[in-house]
C-alpha cells in the first residue's frame, strides 16, 4: 500500500525499474535526536555481513515495496519507531559487493538510498535481539567508533561518513527544519 503522506513519499520517484532490476535496493535510515546525534546499531556475532559492526537502520526493498515504504517498515521492524518525516535523501552510492559477503542469488550490485529521518515518538529502542547487540547514539566526535570491526573491503569509514554527513546537513539546515 503506498503511503498517502507527502512528507514520506516525496522521494519514491526516484527509484527506477531499471535500478530494480540491475542493483539490489537497500534504504539506510539516519535518525536522529534533538542533539543532532545519529542512531546506530552494532551489529551481532553472527551476521554474514558486518558481524560485530556499527550500521545505521535498514535494509532491501521488498518486491512490490515503494523505497518510503521500505524505510518505514525498516525503521519500524529494527527499532519499533515511526518515521514522522523523511526530511532528505542524503545521498545515493552504488557499489559491488565482494563475493564472500554475497548470499544465495544474492544481487552483487547495490544502490543505496541514505535517508535523513525524524521519527514520532523518540522512546528506547526495541531491539532486534538476534541481529543486534547494542546501540548507540553518534555525532563527529565519537563516530570514527563506527569503523571498529570493519574491514576495507566492508568499506571501513562507510557509517562514519555517513553520520558526519547527517550531522552536517543537521547543523547547517537544523534551525530551518520544522515538523
Amino acid at each position: 500500500m503506498a503511503n498517502s503522506n507527502n512528507s514520506l513519499n516525496k522521494f519514491d520517484n526516484l527509484l527506477t525499474n531499471s535500478d530494480k532490476l540491475n542493483f539490489r535496493i537497500i534504504c539506510e535510515a539516519y535518525i536522529f535526536d534533538d542533539n543532532n546525534r545519529i542512531f546506530a546499531q552494532k551489529r551481532s556475532s553472527n551476521r554474514l555481513k558486518h558481524p560485530n559492526s556499527w550500521n545505521v537502520v535498514g535494509g532491501h526493498l521488498e518486491s512490490g515495496e515503494s523505497l518510503s515504504e521500505c524505510i518505514c517498515r525498516e525503521v519500524l521492524e529494527e527499532t519499533g519507531w515511526e518515521i514522522l518525516v523523511i526530511v532528505d535523501l542524503l545521498e545515493i552510492i552504488e557499489f559491488d559487493l565482494p563475493i564472500e559477503m554475497l548470499e544465495n542469488g544474492e544481487k552483487s550490485s547495490e544502490k543505496v538510498f541514505k535517508f535523513l529521518v525524524k521519527v514520532k515518538e523518540l522512546k528506547e529502542p526495541i531491539l532486534e535481539s538476534e541481529k543486534v547487540s547494542e546501540y548507540r547514539w553518534f555525532d563527529k566526535q565519537n563516530a570514527e567508533i563506527t569503523t571498529q570491526n570493519r574491514t576495507e573491503k566492508q568499506g571501513i569509514n562507510y557509517v562514519m561518513n555517513g553520520i558526519i554527513k547527517a550531522v552536517d546537513y543537521l547543523e547547517k539546515t537544523g534551525k530551518k527544519i520544522n515538523f
